[in-house]
Order: structure tokens, then sequence, then C-alpha cells
């Protein structure tokens, strides 16, 4: 039995190898398998190619909306820049061209796909195609733009040429134009000049020092502009009307208030203390009347020798010879006057009597009256 067994497991052996051998080439499975294999993706290509040309189709058809879009705006914007028209419109066929192409050049493609078995180079091409599409329309839009800054600049030169007519046309008919302060200070200046007498620089601190700008002061006072020389002659009357003056004393004081000397001289002329005037009283001079009111005036407050009130009256700008006039005039009692001096040194030090004599002397005293003096003291 034992022996039996490898003879029938050889004789198996040879009748399916002589099997294998008579089954025809279709239906032997190495041949089956690769066949499958093969067909299997040559199925799977085909159906990558069907989706490839899907796609480009939607790129196409999505270039196109955006197209029409940019058309529509072009257009809206057309209605309002009329000089744009033309760049437009030849902006719109090129990029219609551009398109035309692009699916000419898609549609081509296509076609080659089919018939050389869409391959993956023809495949790739159509990308390139849709990239050239895109950069002609961004250059289109680069030459849109240039030409709207080209209008925008023109516009602007037209404007700036109606801003410059309209400056040379009002320069033409000039209209003055005062400002609420410069009205202001007008009206405040004209209300001082109601009540009172300025010099030019005088108003114009007046009107500075109630809070107007230096500008509308000066402007204020030059719009208003006085007759200056009646504004000094109104001034020296007002200082006569409260204290008594020397000719030059009141120039002065009319200069140190701002009027020029001619103006000052003016006023002082008019006022009464002209050279060789002369006043109301017995052919008495205005100026030997004021000098007579300086005198009885210091007379009242302190002592004086002859020579002393006279001295002082000079430097109060009194000629001499008015000067010795009024003190002759007012004439008071010197040896009094003496006594005072004398009190009023010892009010203030200590003197011997022949200290105080001397000091009395210095003053302008005579030796009688400086005597009489220290004697009422008590010296």
């Amino acid at each position: 039995m034992e022996s039996n067994q490898p003879n029938q497991d050889s004789a198996a052996t040879d009748s399916s190898v002589k099997e294998s051998a008579a089954r025809p080439w279709y239906k032997k499975k190495r041949y089956l398998i690769p066949i499958g294999i093969f067909l299997l993706a040559g199925i799977a290509n085909e159906l990558e190619a069907n989706n490839e040309p899907n796609s480009e189709n939607q790129v196409v058809q999505q270039e196109q909306s955006d197209n029409r879009t940019n058309s529509s705006s072009e257009e809206s914007t057309d209605a309002q820049n009329p000089n744009r028209s033309e760049s437009t419109n030849a902006d719109d066929g090129a990029s219609s061209d551009s398109t035309s192409a692009e699916s000419g050049n898609q549609n081509a493609n296509e076609s080659g796909d089919s018939s050389v078995g869409r391959d993956e180079g023809s495949v790739d091409n159509a990308p390139s195609d849709s990239e050239q599409t895109l950069e002609s329309e961004e250059t289109d839009e680069g030459s849109e733009s240039g030409s709207v800054s080209d209008q925008s600049g023109t516009s602007d030169s037209e404007e700036s040429d109606r801003a410059s007519t309209d400056d040379s046309t009002a320069g033409n008919n000039p209209e003055p134009s005062i400002s609420v302060s410069q009205a202001n200070a007008i009206d405040s200046a004209e209300s001082y000049l109601r009540f009172s007498s300025f010099s030019r620089s005088g108003q114009i601190d007046q009107l500075e020092f109630e809070g107007f700008p230096n500008a509308d002061s000066a402007f204020a006072v030059d719009f208003v502009s006085p007759d200056w020389f009646q504004q000094a002659a109104e001034s020296a009357e007002s200082y006569l009307e409260f204290s008594s003056f020397s000719r030059q004393g009141l120039i002065d004081q009319l200069e140190f208030e701002g009027f020029t000397t001619e103006q000052a001289t003016y006023g002082v002329d008019q006022a009464g203390l002209g050279n060789g005037s002369s006043g109301s009283n017995g052919g008495e001079t205005v100026s030997q009347a004021n000098a007579t009111e300086s005198a009885e005036s210091y007379l009242r407050f302190s002592s004086f020798s002859r020579s002393g009130l006279i001295e002082q009256l000079e430097f109060e700008g009194y000629s001499n010879a008015d000067s010795v006039y009024a003190v002759d005039k007012v004439n008071p009692d010197w040896f009094e006057q003496a006594a005072k001096s004398a009190q009023s040194y010892l009010d203030f030090g200590s003197f011997s009597r022949q200290g105080l004599i001397d000091q009395l002397i210095f003053e302008g005293f005579t030796t009688e009256q400086a005597v009489y003096g220290v004697n009422a003291v008590g010296l």
C-alpha cells in the first residue's frame, strides 16, 4: 500500500500539468491579472482627464463673470467720465480677444487630450494659458488706472486754473475786510477820543492795555486817524487846567506822551505858551502866569530863598525872565522863609548855630535872613 501511494501522486501531477498546458492563454492568471491592472489604470486616467476639463471650464466661466462685472462698472464710470470710454472699450476688446484666444486654446487642448490619450503633458499647458490671460488682464487694468490718473491730474490742473482765475479777479476788485476784533478796536478808539486826547502811540498803547493785539490797535488808530496836531493842543490845554507849566516844560510833557516835536510845539502855542504870547492880565504872558502859579505852588509845600525859587522855576523849564517875574510878583517874606528852612533842617539833623547859618546862606538867603532864621528856631 505504501509503495502505491507515490505512484498515484506522480500520476496526478502529470495529469494537472497536461491540463494546464491544454488551457488557452486568456484563461491563465499570469495573463489575466496584468491585463486587468492595465485596464483599471486606463479607466482611472480616463476619469481624471474628464474631471480636469470641467475644472478648467469653471475657471474660464469665473473669469468671464469677472470680466462682465468689470465691464458693467466701467460702463457706469464712462457715464460719469466720457473721456475714458475710448480707452475702456479698447481694454474690453483686448480682454474679450484674450478670452477668446484662451477658450480656443483650451478647446484645442481638450481635443488634443482626447486624441492623444489625454496625457499629463497636454493637461499642464492649460494653466499656463490661464496665467497668460490673467497677466493680460492685469496689464489692461494698469493701463486703465494710468488713464484714470491722467484724467485726475487734468481735473486737478483745471481746478487750479479756476482758483488762480478767481484770485486774479478778486485782485482786480479788492474789497476791504474788517475782522470783529478790528471793528471793536475802532469802536474803542472812537470812544476814547470823545472823552480825552491822545497821541498816535499813546492811543495804540491804550488799546493794547485793553487787550487788543498790536496789529488790531494800530489798524484801528490809523482807521480813525484824527488830527494829531489838534489832539496835541487839547492835551496841552488839559495839562494847564490842572497844573502850571513853562513853555519848554509843557513841550517836554507832550513829547513824553508820544506827540512829535512839531505836534507838541503846535499844541503849546495853541494853549497860549507861545514865544511872546500875552495874557489878559495887564499884558502878562501865559508863561509868566504859569511861572507865577508854579512859584506859589512850591511855596505852599516848601520854603525857598529868592535865588533858590528862581532856580527851581528855571529847572521846570521857565525862562530866567519869566522865573524872575514870577518870584518878584509872589514876593514872599524871605525872613520868614529863612526861619522855616532853619526849622526844617533841625527836624532832620543837628546843627551848631554857625553851621546852620552857613547852610542857610548856602541855600541863597542873605546873612541877615540866615541869622534871623537861626534866632527864630532858638539857636
